[in-house]
């Protein structure tokens, strides 16, 4: 699977109201480093779902991102 594939689905994840149901996720082992996947990688996911709840006109200034367990390859995940 490639990056902007795994970008779609998290824009894709962002675009559901949220009182659908969650939709789970996941990636391939490719992604990981040891047990979890690149930071970058959980960091874009998580970005672009959020980015389908801001206003397009609204800029991204700055972002944080705390990672406190792993997500691991080919184990479903979501993004609330």
């Amino acid at each position: 699977m490639h990056f902007e594939q795994l970008l779609e689905r998290a824009a894709q994840i962002g675009k559901l109201s949220p009182e659908s149901s969650s939709t789970s996720m996941q990636f391939p082992a490719n992604w990981c480093q040891g047990r979890t996947a690149f930071g970058g990688l959980s960091a874009a996911l998580l970005y672009q779902a959020v980015r389908q709840q801001v206003d397009q006109s609204r800029r991204l200034l700055s972002i944080s991102t705390n990672f406190v367990g792993p997500l691991l390859a080919d184990t479903d995940f979501t993004i609330n």
